[in-house]
């Protein structure tokens, strides 16, 4: 592999790393406030419409479904490590 294309993979992996961490806090803020999370759907296209020249906003996709397995699989990777935060 030569050195452009690895510089555009890893900048793809960053973004990539950037987007899902966006929206992970999202999915933490949803829970922490007791939002549902049909207000997701909102916030997603809420996200695009305030950022509109960011590239992080534009790949930002993550409605109810998605928030809510984020959620989950946070609960399951918490309560198999022993440190169960969220309860259902």
């Amino acid at each position: 592999m030569n050195i452009q294309r690895k510089f555009e993979f890893d900048f793809f992996l960053f973004a990539i790393f950037l987007v899902t961490s966006v929206e992970v806090k999202m999915a933490v803020a949803i829970v922490d406030n007791n939002i549902p999370f049909a207000a997701a759907d909102t916030f997603s296209s809420l996200v695009k419409e305030m950022f509109p020249h960011s590239e992080i906003a534009k790949s930002h996709a993550s409605a109810r479904t998605k928030t809510t397995c984020t959620v989950s699989l946070t609960m399951l990777s918490n309560h198999n490590s022993g440190m169960c935060v969220f309860r259902v």
